[in-house]
């Protein structure tokens, strides 16, 4: 690992690290939350005969891996998210950059 999260690469789980976070010490499924943003974002982006509005749902979903990422509390996971907000920003960009040349 990393050593972004020491508790983490040290074999601990994450669901008892943030345990206290929560009252009654249960821990939810934060990725629940996550999960679904992908699918609705990814069916509704389907649904879109407009491109630009296509584009922004999509944009809905690729996020939420992002999040999904950052709740899995490990270092790849904080890795991975940051990585996909860079590449999927310059990817956006030239898709909407290309979506608006198209209309011309």
């Amino acid at each position: 690992m990393l050593g972004l999260y020491p508790e983490v690469s040290q074999g601990a789980r994450p669901d008892v690290i943030l345990a206290p976070l929560v009252p009654g010490g249960r821990t939810p499924d934060r990725g629940r939350a996550a999960r679904a943003a992908i699918l609705i974002g990814s069916l509704v982006a389907m649904s879109k005969d407009n491109l630009k509005a296509r584009l922004a749902y999509s944009t809905i979903s690729q996020l939420s891996y992002v999040v999904l990422g950052a709740v899995l509390a490990s270092a790849w996971g904080t890795v991975g998210a940051a990585l996909h907000i860079v590449m999927h920003t310059f990817g956006k960009i030239t898709l909407f950059f290309c979506s608006s040349l198209s209309l011309l």
